[in-house]
């Protein structure tokens, strides 16, 4: 049973890697086209205005974890029915949370908009305009989610893969479109295709799982208890994502008011540079992340922290084979990627790629955390840390007047975090083994990554920003943590089977 999890988790791993490597590289292109489209000013127009959107949405991130880990605690624990109740009370949930949304984005958003953000008066229209549209695209995305966690849970990562490259390749279609513009606005224009994008997006998600999944046909009344216990769980996380989304969305905020539209620009790509960084390693995350929580409905404590390790493990060598070429190489990235550079964008690209990979950690900690089903400690704790965040980073911008300090404090939150995560994951669950998951999950990949950025930076010092720096920079970080990752990552087990597969071995037959 434990080999067959493996490689079901290493062939979803597989195919996110795949989607992974596509839709980034599509995404990148994509920002690349808008940027040039719409020019600066409108570009951090629409970021700024769809932050403010996403400030309300903090709810569906809170019900978005909550309904996959009850998908997966009860296809752990085998109750079919109870599993058809608690779709259906999800989807439930969910446009109750699309409603609040728009009654928020209605009130409290539209204040912000022509309040309080430092929005040129002559782009104000377009910018109101702007925010009703992501407004409608967020509702969007709401009302897909138990489908998505559906998906997830049954862990059909193909489908996943398929439906979020068709999405990212019709996100660069709306791209390339505005240049048949003509005399239409171009940022209207864009809020409306990405409208009809998420409106797509969201109907492949629904109809794909309709048709696979019996619990996602909703019929007849969901009992109430299914619906108290769903809310009881994301009641207790609420605070905590209430927060990490203000924090979140503070950025493109405190920034704007510092330094208005133009340096929300940077903001957003490097909102798109770093998305992307994390997406390697939260591939990985959504491969490992149903059986982490099904092994602990089964009470296989001791293979749940295997796996558990294993994905901080391999989450943070995907994410390091992008990054160390990323940070020693990022003025020239910058330069072949967009037409025109914003200030700061390369520093806030560099420090948000070092926060991601501890994030990455906290993420995965925190998985074992909600398998656990008690998550209110977590939230009240983590919740608070990520609001003292705020005014550290405005009291620090406002001193020094240098915009990276706001990034400079996060990477620091994040490392507070990971200590506390661990030690309240100990609390929930006494088998767990707070420093054989650090030596194997964070320290092991450390060790290899490391001395291959240094080995990678050396390599480069002779060389001037160009192609030949980039390549020379990704084939020896590359090949280094390779080798290290070999002998160090991968066990003797795991190694003689690959080369087996490989046919470099001959399969020695169990004694």
């Amino acid at each position: 049973m434990t080999t067959a999890n493996d490689r079901r988790i290493a062939r979803n791993s597989a195919f996110l890697y795949v989607r992974m490597l596509l839709t980034i590289g599509i995404s990148l292109y994509t920002s690349r086209v808008v940027l040039e489209m719409l020019g600066v000013d409108n570009f951090g127009i629409y970021n700024v205005v769809g932050s403010i959107v996403t400030i309300f949405a903090f709810l569906n991130g809170t019900m978005a974890g909550a309904t996959q880990r009850f998908l997966n605690y009860e296809m752990g624990r085998g109750n079919d029915s109870r599993l058809h109740n608690t779709f259906g009370a999800s989807f439930l949930i969910h446009c109750g949370i699309a409603l609040l949304v728009l009654i928020a984005g209605e009130t409290i958003g539209l204040w912000l908009v022509n309040e309080r953000l430092v929005i040129d008066p002559a782009r104000m229209y377009a910018a109101n305009y702007a925010f009703q549209l992501s407004l409608l695209a967020c509702m969007c995305t709401i009302v897909q989610v138990p489908y998505m966690a559906a998906i997830i849970a049954h862990e059909r990562m193909d489908a996943l893969a398929v439906i979020t490259l068709v999405s990212t390749i019709l996100k660069l279609g709306v791209a390339l479109s505005l240049a048949l513009a003509g005399s239409w606005d171009t940022l209207i224009l864009y809020a409306w295709l990405m409208l009809a994008v998420s409106a797509v997006t969201m109907l492949a998600y629904i109809l794909f799982a309709r048709n696979k999944f019996a619990e996602c046909r909703i019929s007849g009344r969901v009992p109430r208890d299914v619906i108290k216990g769903i809310l009881g769980f994301s009641a207790s996380d609420i605070f905590g994502n209430l927060c990490y989304s203000l924090r979140l969305q503070s950025i493109p905020y405190i920034l704007n008011r510092f330094g208005g539209a133009a340096l929300n620009a940077a903001v957003g790509l490097n909102l798109t540079v770093s998305g992307a960084i994390t997406q390697f390693g939260t591939t990985i995350l959504s491969a490992f992340r149903p059986q982490i929580i099904q092994q602990y409905a089964g009470e296989n404590l001791a293979y749940m922290q295997r796996l558990m390790a294993n994905c901080a493990k391999y989450s943070l060598l995907m994410v390091s084979l992008i990054a160390v070429p990323a940070i020693i190489c990022m003025d020239f990235l910058l330069g072949i990627w967009l037409v025109e550079v914003p200030a700061y964008t390369a520093t806030f690209c560099r420090l948000t790629i070092i926060a991601a990979a501890a994030e990455l950690v906290i993420f995965t900690i925190n998985c074992g955390i909600h398998a656990t089903g008690r998550i209110a400690r977590m939230s009240i704790i983590t919740g608070i840390i990520y609001l003292l965040e705020i005014p550290s980073m405005w009291g620090l911008l406002w001193l020094t007047h240098r915009p990276w300090v706001v990034y400079a404090v996060h990477i620091v939150v994040m490392l507070i975090l990971i200590a506390t995560v661990s030690i309240i994951l100990k609390r929930q669950m006494p088998q767990y083994a707070p420093w054989r998951f650090f030596v194997k999950g964070v320290i092991t990949p450390a060790a290899i990554v490391a001395p291959a950025a240094v080995i990678a930076y050396i390599a480069s010092m002779c060389l001037g920003a160009s192609w030949l720096h980039l390549l020379t920079v990704t084939a020896v970080s590359s090949i280094v943590m390779g080798s290290l990752a070999w002998k160090l990552a991968i066990d003797s087990d795991t190694r003689h089977e690959i080369l087996v597969r490989l046919k470099i071995k001959k399969h020695t037959p169990v004694q």
